[in-house]
């Protein structure tokens, strides 16, 4: 289907809420065509790995995240040539510059103001949290939190279409 962005401060938000982390992240591991767009450097997952705080109350779950992403070639897509290209927003906006799709998943628009005409120069899809769960989550489809032996607050999602 489509392959998107995912901004590092919205990973950070995630590490901290829930919500978000259910009804953005989650659903980038599960079968459903949506991929989330990497790099062959690893910078990407290093931007993410470097904003979680490990007394953050979901980190195990997105470092659990991260891996069942990395593991299954159908969860992402892989961009080249991102040497010399600056980490932060800059490097996201790279990166997904050079995906077919061009849908970046921010925490909040406000933080690439700097960059409005360049991501309007090139036609990024920039969405905050909040639209990307209007995209991502399918009317009719809930996630249910379940508590497992992971730790008394980190969630397991379940799909169903009910």
């Amino acid at each position: 289907m489509s392959t998107f962005t995912i901004c590092s401060k919205l990973i950070e938000l995630c590490s901290v809420d829930a919500y978000y982390l259910c009804n953005i992240l989650y659903v980038f591991v599960i079968d459903n065509g949506f991929k989330v767009a990497l790099d062959d450097t690893d910078k990407v997952i290093g931007e993410y790995n470097n904003v979680i705080d490990c007394k953050s109350k979901y980190y195990n779950d997105i470092k659990r995240w991260i891996e069942l992403l990395s593991f299954n070639a159908k969860n992402y897509e892989i961009v080249k040539n991102v040497e010399g290209i600056h980490n932060g927003n800059e490097l996201f906006i790279h990166i997904c510059n050079q995906t077919f799709d061009k849908k970046l998943i921010v925490n909040c628009k406000q933080d690439y103001l700097i960059f409005k005409s360049k991501i309007n120069q090139i036609k990024i899809d920039l969405m905050d949290k909040d639209d990307a769960v209007q995209v991502l989550v399918k009317k009719g489809t809930y996630y249910q939190i379940k508590q497992t032996s992971h730790g008394s607050d980190s969630p397991n999602i379940i799909g169903d279409n009910n």
